[in-house]
């Protein structure tokens, strides 16, 4: 993801501009010339002022893999993308004939300019509403600009900019073009990266224990959220102790880890759902929670044993261990109660109890039941509210939650 999101730093857009615009130059295709500054200048500036316009701050900075600057709307990667590689697209794809090679320039242009979007949300230096935004933009600025060049295309006859005669032209269009790939790789490799961010490194937060919420909500959002950034169900658990530990609780519980959503899964669910069939390992559609989503799931069949219904919980591992050697996890919980086929998504989703809290006090005496938990410390984490979830549901609560501190595995086995 360092290397998409590298793609689109003005550093790497600004060098590849001026290569390109140097070929013009040569070649004298000047209206080509003109409508790539147009398209890269003036979609900066427009990215300039919305962003300074709004002045939306970016998601907290514990979950970013990598530093970034000023506000978070709209993306200037994603929009860039566009502007920049979207019209060399265009560029290359008139400059050929062969229907397959425009299919192979249109297709992995498509897949660039996703990709480096992508990697904004996923680093997590932007909102998935921000790159949203960023490429419906992006992708009407394009569009704008490409029918004003079709329109003088088809008005009149012109070589292709990009068909290169001349041995000259050719040796400084590839000059400049590896010129270009150096200093892509220049400013890649010296991309920064929070290495004190990185779980796989190693590194990971202190908090204290005695005073977990408040230290772990102090950079962190107290609400799940949509891909598009919107708040939906509050936290409602903490878990304290290691994921294996989590696992050998809710196995002890009754409690199937969930499969990730995948063409395979998907079509159990499908099957599961036309034919009211069991379906405990069925996928959820996926929560997130400062811009992350759910690292696993659980699900808990009721005594009709259909995959229309079950308990259901989705969690979270963060960064943060407590000061003595404990990690944290995050999680939302609530109670599905059927499918519906007409919401927000295209795929058919759970409908979702309203009254979560009754979902969070029967989670918390089946854990407390196992004999795997130490200690359950409550606390408030939001103000009672009257909300929507993910799937769109309204859902009530007290705005309460539990942290469950499980027994160490020494002590567990005792």
């Amino acid at each position: 993801m360092l290397f998409f999101t590298a793609l689109g730093k003005w550093q790497v857009i600004f060098s590849g501009t001026a290569a390109v615009s140097i070929i013009f130059i040569m070649r004298k295709r000047w209206y080509h010339l003109a409508t790539l500054l147009v398209s890269v200048g003036v979609g900066e500036l427009f990215v300039w002022v919305i962003k300074n316009s709004i002045e939306r701050p970016r998601p907290s900075l514990v979950n970013a893999l990598t530093p970034e600057a000023g506000f978070s709307f709209p993306s200037g990667h994603a929009f860039v993308a566009f502007s920049f590689y979207g019209l060399l697209a265009y560029f290359f794809f008139h400059a050929v004939k062969k229907i397959w090679l425009r299919t192979v320039i249109f297709l992995s242009a498509c897949v660039l300019v996703t990709l480096v979007g992508f990697s904004r949300v996923y680093l997590g230096v932007h909102w998935p509403s921000d790159v949203v935004a960023s490429m419906f933009s992006g992708c009407a600025w394009l569009t704008i600009l490409i029918t004003v060049l079709e329109i003088r295309r088809k008005t009149r006859i012109v070589r292709s900019a990009l068909r290169f005669r001349p041995i000259m032209v050719k040796l400084t269009g590839v000059g400049l073009f590896v010129a270009w790939l150096f200093s892509t790789s220049y400013f890649f490799k010296t991309f920064t990266v929070f290495p004190s961010l990185l779980l796989s490194a190693g590194e990971q937060i202190i908090i204290h224990e005695q005073n977990i919420s408040d230290e772990l909500f102090r950079l962190h959002p107290r609400y799940s959220e949509t891909v598009f950034g919107s708040k939906t169900e509050p936290i409602n658990f903490l878990f304290v102790g290691e994921q294996e530990d989590i696992s050998r609780m809710m196995e002890k519980a009754g409690w199937t880890l969930s499969e990730t959503i995948s063409f395979g899964s998907f079509q159990k669910l499908a099957y599961a759902t036309l034919f009211d069939t069991p379906y405990p390992q069925a996928p959820g559609a996926p929560t997130f929670w400062s811009t992350q989503p759910n690292d696993f799931s659980y699900g808990k069949p009721t005594e009709a044993n259909s995959v229309k219904e079950r308990h259901h919980i989705h969690v979270w591992a963060t960064l943060y261990v407590t000061d003595t050697g404990r990690h944290v996890f995050s999680a939302t919980a609530h109670f599905d109660v059927g499918i519906k086929f007409r919401s927000r998504f295209i795929i058919p989703i759970h409908r979702i109890d309203p009254a979560i809290d009754k979902e969070r006090e029967q989670i918390k005496k089946d854990m407390f039941a196992t004999g795997m938990v130490e200690k359950i410390s409550e606390f408030q984490i939001v103000e009672p509210i009257l909300g929507k979830n993910l799937s769109g549901d309204q859902f009530f609560t007290d705005g309460k939650a539990y942290a469950i501190f499980l027994k160490r595995q020494d002590n567990s086995a005792q």
